[in-house]
């Protein structure tokens, strides 16, 4: 339930209100889209790591290391 009040929250910001709310939220639960973007963060996240492990073994490269992961998490 959490999960669909943010979401209206969300949606609400934007001016969208009462039946297209959940018609909005209908089209994203009965589509690929959420799996699709999840697919994409991760490429970008791979991308970042590969990056990340070039640089030189520092506090900082463990910082950023810790912050891309946290970000893909969240």
């Amino acid at each position: 339930m959490r999960i669909k009040k943010v979401k209206l929250k969300n949606i609400r910001k934007f001016g969208i209100k009462g039946k297209n709310v959940k018609e909005i939220i209908g089209l994203v639960m009965n589509t690929k889209v959420l799996e699709k973007a999840k697919k994409l963060a991760d490429k970008y996240t791979k991308k970042a790591f590969n990056n990340i492990e070039k640089l030189p073994d520092c506090d900082a490269k463990e910082i950023l290391k810790e912050v891309t992961q946290k970000t893909i998490n969240s």
